[in-house]
């Protein structure tokens, strides 16, 4: 649920980032992206719930259904999966991880009633702040200043107060944009898949060796391009985030499996600020899997 939440909202904050420069007369735009980075990396009390589809030179190949839930110490994520077989039906996958003041169990969706346990670094924020991820952030703060060059931007009014946003590339995706969303990439692999970006570059296998589309993605990807992408972002009268839709197409080039292209659409709402209670484990209902 993490790399969902994280891929979504960065995306939020690429176009946001991207047409603060176009409305600067109106902040509502600059209130988005302070409350983004509020929203990962400050705030203890919060509801998200998001869906992302993805496709793969045009062939469906990922469902993702999350509902995350952060309560001080204490959070509950909620992962649904679905995914194509070989024979041509779905395969359900995911999980729910339970983490109660730093103890953490996984109970899997392939094996139900039964639970795992895993370390954790004890963090009351949706996602833990870093060196890297600062300089994430300014790498999208900077694309503001160019952003006439590539992005849209129709800003509307909302009930209670509120503002609904409406965001668009233009097809001249800079380098910088690219770069930005290149770094991201490498980001959401080195923190939540463990794979280190430092050794992207040395291999040289095709994107149908690796044991999922994500994990060739990221393992060949030698740079990327935004082709199209437009997304409608709800926010209230604080200039808080409700919700946001959207899509995207990016053009990847390998080191040796050549051009492709994928495809996203998207959708996340935020709610519960400050009222949240996050699910706990309760292990009555489930049993420690025996060791092999």
């Amino acid at each position: 649920m993490k790399r969902l939440l994280t891929l979504v909202t960065a995306l939020i904050m690429i176009f946001t980032l991207a047409a603060a420069a176009l409305a600067e007369e109106n902040n509502v735009l600059l209130q988005v992206v302070d409350d983004c980075d509020k929203l990962l990396f400050n705030t203890d009390n919060v509801t998200l719930k998001g869906n992302m589809e993805f496709s793969f030179d045009g062939n469906w190949f990922k469902t993702i259904d999350g509902v995350y839930q952060q309560e001080g110490y204490d959070a509950c994520c909620d992962l649904k999966v679905k995914s194509p077989k070989k024979d041509g039906s779905v395969k359900n996958s995911g999980y729910t991880i339970f983490d109660d003041d730093g103890a953490v169990r996984v109970v899997e969706v392939v094996y139900p009633g039964t639970y795992k346990t895993a370390g954790s670094i004890k963090n009351n924020t949706i996602l833990r702040a870093s060196s890297r991820t600062d300089l994430v952030i300014n790498a999208f703060r900077m694309l503001a200043n160019m952003a006439d060059a590539f992005a849209e931007v129709t800003v509307g009014t909302a009930e209670n107060g509120g503002k609904t946003i409406h965001l668009k590339l233009n097809g001249n995706s800079t380098e910088l944009l690219n770069t930005g969303l290149m770094l991201l990439m490498q980001f959401t692999g080195d923190r939540f898949l463990r794979m280190n970006s430092d050794e992207y570059k040395n291999q040289t296998g095709k994107i149908g060796d690796y044991v999922s589309i994500a994990r060739g993605v990221l393992a060949t990807t030698q740079s990327m391009s935004i082709q199209n992408a437009e997304m409608t972002l709800k926010v209230n009268d604080k200039g808080e985030l409700e919700a946001a839709e959207g899509s995207a197409s990016v053009k990847l080039t390998t080191n040796k499996d050549g051009e492709h292209t994928l495809e996203g659409k998207f959708s996340l709402e935020v709610s519960d600020r400050g009222t949240t209670k996050a699910e706990h484990f309760d292990e009555s209902k489930h049993v420690v899997p025996a060791k092999n």
